[in-house]
């Protein structure tokens, strides 16, 4: 598949569970992350061509900016190596200033403890 990501994504060691706002269900766990998308591992087949509302609880920003509301398109979904998994591309669409503002903050410190612990290997 060819990689047509115009920025770098952190990869998430910890499990982070994103919601579709409207139904409360799961739609997957964070894979890696980015300021303008994302990647989900989930248990159901997800339509290309579909846009969410998503819900997001983050760690390691402020408590009032935990909850991450947003829009996203995903764009591409294709199954995993394990039969009953599949991975999923999304597009951030919609997001307000201060949830991009979380969002950048979680994006961050990630990257600093990512090459924090590279420094020490």
């Amino acid at each position: 598949m060819n990689d047509r990501r115009k920025e770098q994504r952190i990869t998430i060691a910890q499990p982070l569970e994103v919601y579709d706002v409207h139904t409360e269900h799961k739609l997957g766990s964070l894979v890696d992350l980015s300021y303008n998308g994302f990647m989900l591992l989930t248990s159901q087949p997800i339509s290309p061509n579909r846009i969410f509302q998503c819900r997001i609880h983050l760690t390691d920003v402020p408590k009032e900016e935990r909850t991450l509301n947003l829009g996203a398109e995903c764009l591409w979904a294709t199954p995993s190596n394990a039969p009953t998994l599949f991975w999923a591309g999304f597009h951030i669409i919609d997001i307000s200033k201060q949830a991009q503002s979380a969002l950048e903050q979680f994006i961050d410190a990630l990257s600093q403890d990512y090459q924090a612990s590279e420094s020490n290997s």
